[in-house]
């Protein structure tokens, strides 16, 4: 459904306008009206209009005005005329200035209107096919495609090699120069058609020479290119972000695709292109937390690392989805990736630790015979879908639809093996297995007598109470000293024991070795104290 913005400054136009015809009905959505042209831009900054009908004399900026304005900063749209008799030299300016057709706006009929309006929509698909259908042979020479990625990948050229490849690759003798990273998004969801749409892209970039007196486009990789534009003068910031503004408002209206683009440091000499493209290539990858669609500058400012991941928030999540708490987990997942937003870690740190996640999720579900891949409607790997996941938010979601998912099988098949009271104090030990519970308190939990759970728990999960609680204190106390350099009295008091030596002996007989032993497998020095 294509949208419509319609610009007049008479209120009854623009009334008359929304509606002289069904809109909705032929195809078209009108997504507002403004009074003059000023009004108009501020309208298409939150919404691109795929056709904008305009009066061409209006009070403030008039219809040419905006026409010119908007045809620069929003490549694709296409614009109607509404003109009266007396209004004809101002028509024939708004064609020349790209006006596809004009109405008289006093005498106008539907059917006319919509014979004007169908034809623009023929010629804004047109154009979009045409752009898809472009770059069907390379449009950079293999030469220097070899040369730019030998660039990027030899160790330190010398000079004379420097001077060598800036002859080879035609770059112009002590220009401005930046470095555009154009990230293409979702790049494996387009099927069949991605090479083709990673082509046009390609072309599309190489067409863009707003206030750049040269420039060079190279492939990178499939989904991501690499644009650099040479200037007269130094380029400043808000040109740079002009620039990669117009990129992304084209890729979306001609090809129908979101980009986001990363931008250098602007440099002079040559030999400082492949710090360049590394810093754009930094900056484009910000969009993992900023959100897709936009422009990202590189910083080079220091980043403080935090030394590790946020394993309290971690902790809580998997507590909660051991006990089949959909809203906890939710909540703990919200918790969790708000510290994982303000850390800002990198890729390669962010996608471990997910990975890490994506993994005790799946050991949750194994105690119950859960099938993993039974939760997935992707049939492919779990790693491959977490490096294909490109915003924080959608990471997030990912996470919540698997919890979801193995929540629901991990109920159905916890409701087929206990009955509901003995789940419910399962839930409970669950979460308080450091307190002080006996098998008094746990009675009175679920409302039943000291005998009857007795007997109905070993029923049920085929070991006693106090052996079940036991074993629970000592999984959680095993995980802390494979994981941590707690001292061993710290973790015995973590999971409920007040005297060391009676861990230490229900540690050996549960594990088989004395919790010193079991950690010094993992090649952990506790902390001393």
């Amino acid at each position: 459904m294509l949208k419509i913005l319609i610009v007049d400054d008479e209120m009854l136009v623009r009334v008359g306008m929304r509606s002289l015809i069904q809109w909705e009905e032929h195809g078209f959505r009108v997504i507002g009206d403004a009074s003059d042209g000023e009004a108009a831009l501020a309208l298409m900054e939150s919404e691109v209009p795929d056709i904008v009908l305009t009066d061409i004399v209006m009070p403030g900026m008039d219809g040419l005005r905006l026409i010119e304005e908007a045809g620069k900063k929003y490549p694709g749209v296409r614009f109607i005329a509404l003109s009266s008799y007396s209004d004809f030299d101002y028509v024939r300016e708004a064609m020349k200035l790209g006006a596809d057709d004009y109405v008289l706006k006093t005498s106008v009929r539907p059917e006319q209107f919509l014979n004007i309006l169908n034809e623009t929509r023929r010629k804004a698909e047109q154009e979009r096919k045409k752009w898809k259908q472009t770059a069907e042979s390379p449009t950079v020479s293999e030469r220097k495609q070899q040369l730019f990625m030998r660039l990027l990948v030899e160790p330190s050229p010398d000079e004379s090699t420097f001077q060598r490849y800036r002859e080879e690759l035609d770059w112009p003798d002590s220009s401005d120069t930046a470095v555009f990273a154009v990230h293409l998004h979702h790049f494996y969801r387009l099927g069949p058609d991605a090479k083709s749409v990673s082509r046009s892209l390609l072309h599309l970039l190489e067409q863009q020479t707003r206030e750049a007196t040269g420039k060079q486009v190279f492939p990178y990789k499939d989904n991501e290119m690499i644009m650099v534009l040479f200037f007269a003068e130094p380029p400043d910031e808000r040109q740079l972000l002009d620039i990669g503004g117009d990129v992304i408002r084209a890729a979306k209206r001609l090809i129908n695709v979101c980009v986001s683009v990363g931008i250098s440091e602007p440099f002079r000499r040559f030999g400082h292109f492949p710090a360049a493209v590394r810093q754009a290539k930094d900056a484009v990858k910000d969009s993992f937390y900023g959100g897709l669609g936009k422009c990202y500058r590189f910083d080079a400012s220091p980043r403080e690392m935090p030394e590790s991941p946020p394993g309290s928030g971690e902790d809580e999540l998997l507590q909660r989805l051991e006990i089949c708490d959909k809203e906890g987990v939710h909540r703990a997942l919200e918790r969790l990736f708000a510290v994982l937003a303000d850390r800002r870690d990198p890729p390669e740190r962010r996608q471990e630790f997910f990975l890490d996640l994506a993994q005790q999720f799946k050991m949750s579900v194994r105690k119950w015979d859960i099938p993993w891949p039974s939760l997935f409607d992707d049939e492919r790997s779990v790693y491959t879908q977490i490096l294909e996941l490109e915003t924080i938010d959608e990471t997030r979601r990912w996470f919540e639809m698997l919890a979801d998912k193995a929540i629901g099988a991990m109920t159905r098949v916890r409701s087929q093996t206990y009955r509901k009271e003995i789940s419910r104090l399962i839930d409970y030990l669950k979460l308080h297995f450091a307190e002080n519970i006996t098998l008094s308190s746990a009675a009175r939990y679920i409302n039943m007598s000291e005998s009857y759970l007795s007997t109905m728990f070993k029923k049920e999960t085929g070991v006693s109470f106090v052996e079940y609680l036991t074993r629970l204190r000592i999984e959680k106390a095993a995980e802390l000293l494979k994981t941590s350099d707690m001292p061993s009295y710290i973790i015995a008091e973590k999971v409920g024991y007040e005297n060391i030596n009676y861990f230490g002996r229900s540690f050996k007989k549960v594990m088989g070795v004395s919790p010193s032993q079991f950690r010094g497998r993992f090649h952990i020095r506790p902390k001393e104290h």
